[in-house]
């Protein structure tokens, strides 16, 4: 793994600080690798990625991730026997032609959602740019918005003709794109219910409460010139609880999502979401009348 040159949240501690809490950080990564593999082999919805801004030497910023591709690289993809194989949907992978026009396509959408968590401090599920579910969890500490958790590339509904002409209409400006290699990955792209998203939702957001509890400890104690090691608070010390809560996924509660949203990034403004559900009541109703 490449060198780590920051963490969720080490840019709000002093200087003297930073490079310990780093230290401390990349010692539960193997931890957080156990984590998301266990999510992607419970949950139908198979990638997740931390993300967060990174402050380089010449004092560009620039993102650092840390999710399942890494996690699939790593020996922690050994211990759960899991096949290293790419976890994005080839759909996805059409898009951004593997990842050479990330910021001119799926990147787009990632903006805008990491824009309104930021702003809101608020979980959000959303469709793309390109007609797929993608879902944004903040990670906050005091208020501020250290990270984000990213989750989603799927259908709620199982793909359509119809669909399909709407994503044509969708990706008119990716002059890059075979429209043949797109309708096929489109027809392959894992359909998940409701319930499914709600509980990939409740799980992050309890990942990032941990992430953020961790954080807060560490600056509490830097404040107060506590003993500064060990006082990370380890996502180790308490791995059952998430552990848990990855392997049994399927049979999560939903506890603060009776009315969940999913909302919709427009290309044309990027940081305005709507409704989906209630868009898809509206056609529910122009359909029966």
């Amino acid at each position: 793994m490449e060198l780590m040159r920051s963490a969720p949240g080490s840019n709000l501690l002093p200087e003297s600080e930073k490079l310990l809490f780093i230290e401390q950080f990349e010692k539960d990564i193997r931890f957080f690798q156990l984590f998301f593999l266990l999510i992607s082999r419970s949950s139908p919805i198979k990638n997740v990625d931390l993300v967060w801004v990174e402050h380089g030497q010449s004092g560009r910023a620039g993102l650092r991730h840390l999710g399942i591709t890494e996690a699939l690289e790593s020996p922690a993809s050994r211990l759960l026997g899991c096949q290293r194989q790419n976890p994005h949907p080839a759909f996805c992978n059409v898009i951004n032609g593997n990842g050479v026009h990330e910021a001119e396509s799926c990147g787009l959408s990632d903006k805008a959602a990491e824009e309104l968590v930021r702003q809101t401090g608020k979980s959000q599920v959303y469709r793309c740019h390109f007609g797929l579910i993608d879902i944004a969890v903040p990670v906050m500490m005091n208020g501020q918005h250290i990270a984000t958790l990213f989750t989603g590339q799927v259908l709620p509904e199982k793909p359509s003709s119809d669909g399909f002409v709407q994503i044509t209409k969708d990706v008119a400006q990716l002059n890059y794109l075979d429209l043949k290699q797109l309708e096929q990955a489109y027809w392959e792209v894992p359909v998940v219910s409701e319930t499914d998203i709600r509980n990939i939702t409740e799980v992050l957001e309890a990942f990032a409460e941990y992430l953020s509890n961790s954080c807060t400890v560490w600056r509490r104690r830097s404040r107060n010139g506590a003993t500064r090691i060990g006082s990370y608070n380890s996502a180790a010390r308490n791995s059952h609880i998430l552990l848990s809560k990855a392997a049994t996924l399927q049979e999560a509660t939903s506890r603060r999502y009776g009315n969940w949203r999913v909302r919709s990034a427009s290309p044309r403004r990027p940081t305005e979401l709507w409704w989906y559900a209630s868009r898809r009541k509206r056609n529910a109703r122009s359909h029966s009348t």
